[in-house]
């Protein structure tokens, strides 16, 4: 992410703070990421895609299986009908695999290939996977540029910063305290009981948590009350000073300080890099 240029830091900060709005929301999307991850990722990996694209489960569906779009996207990776079945997935009255975890992941991985076979960049790829290929072809056509410098539609737009703030408060949650100081980050660091690795009964618990969060939500009996209780600590904001970037735009020295430290990782500007 070129963090050097005002336009993308601009938009980041609005992701950042837009999408950090609600933390007992971020708490169960963080659940069930701990439950459905471990299943996902080894997938991911078999077909050479890189890890970031986990996280466009959450953007597309929330991980709700039984997600469905008014234009009829269906499942995890919210697959069209018709697209579904090209990808190898039984649609049909009785069966719908769009919304099977493994054989809907494995359909997702040849839909990315496919589309990073033709636009060979995986920024684009995802831009590609909310606007299509065809609309991405023709937007960067217009400008020869990558992702962050080609004017999309506001939804593609913003689709690959989202895909980034799920990876950075997942992955990367403290760094931001200093500039989210509304988001209580016990929500997104605090140990996930039953779902620890180390612990005996790992196993048993991620296939519970699966079937749990793959339930209808009026079936479920998640205990949201600790996520409750973490969203309401608040914390005081400070009014930090202000200095000039070299585009002459105003910017809090701890701000430059942590965006520049929390996302060197991101610093790619036309791929999304493999973890």
């Amino acid at each position: 992410m070129p963090l050097d240029e005002a336009a993308v830091t601009k938009r980041w900060m609005q992701t950042l703070r837009t999408n950090s709005r609600q933390p007992a929301e971020l708490y169960t999307l963080r659940q069930k990421a701990a439950a459905f991850f471990p299943k996902i990722d080894p997938i991911l990996q078999k077909h050479g895609i890189p890890s970031d694209f986990r996280y466009v489960a959450i953007v597309e569906s929330r991980l709700n299986q039984r997600a469905v779009s008014p234009r009829g996207a269906a499942g995890y990776w919210q697959l069209m009908p018709a697209t579904a079945r090209e990808l190898g997935l039984r649609v049909s009255g009785r069966t719908d695999e769009r919304f099977h975890l493994v054989k809907s992941t494995e359909a997702a991985c040849r839909l990315l290939q496919k589309l990073y076979s033709h636009l060979g960049s995986w920024s684009l790829v995802a831009a590609a996977y909310n606007g299509g290929l065809g609309y991405v072809r023709s937007r960067t056509k217009v400008t020869n540029a990558g992702y962050y410098k080609t004017r999309f539609n506001p939804e593609t737009g913003a689709y690959l910063y989202r895909i980034l703030f799920f990876k950075e408060m997942f992955e990367n949650a403290e760094s931001y305290s200093p500039i989210l100081p509304h988001l209580n980050m016990e929500v997104l660091t605090s140990p996930l009981p039953g779902l620890l690795p180390q612990e005996p009964g790992a196993d048993e618990a991620l296939e519970e948590a699966i079937t749990l969060f793959a339930t209808p939500v009026e079936d479920q009996e998640t205990d949201f009350r600790l996520a409750r209780l973490m969203s309401k600590k608040k914390a005081v904001k400070a009014r930090p000073s202000k200095v000039k970037t070299k585009q002459g735009r105003t910017q809090s020295p701890r701000m430059t300080a942590v965006m520049r430290r929390s996302v060197g990782r991101l610093s790619r500007e036309d791929e999304l890099q493999a973890a």
